[in-house]
């Protein structure tokens, strides 16, 4: 179960850290505030799971479970998420559409 480290702001991102982690998570809180928190997913057909946000250029992922939308969650700095992985990564280590992984540079 994770922990509050700290709130950031007033209360519009909370950070957590998981104890068999070291990265800390941020978790969104959707009222009153900016995309991607304040953006509700439909998790009506997933299983699950946790899925980049691809609107938000993959910094972000929500979490699906029986059906139900629980939240964003941000990845730290320039980390993206990686679906594969379920865990945030660097673009080098991901796939596309999230990643570069597998493209070659001109």
């Amino acid at each position: 179960m994770p922990h509050i480290l700290s709130v950031i702001g007033n209360t519009d991102v909370l950070k957590f850290v998981n104890l068999s982690s070291t990265t800390p998570n941020y978790i969104c809180s959707p009222i009153n505030v900016a995309p991607p928190c304040g953006q509700q997913k439909d998790c009506s057909n997933l299983a699950n799971g946790r899925y980049a946000d691809k609107d938000n250029n993959c910094s972000s992922y929500y979490t699906c479970n029986t059906g139900t939308f629980f939240g964003h969650s941000l990845c730290a700095g320039s980390l993206v998420f990686d679906e594969a992985k379920q865990t945030c990564n660097w673009p080098n280590n991901v796939l596309p559409p999230c990643g570069t992984n597998g493209t070659s540079s001109p």
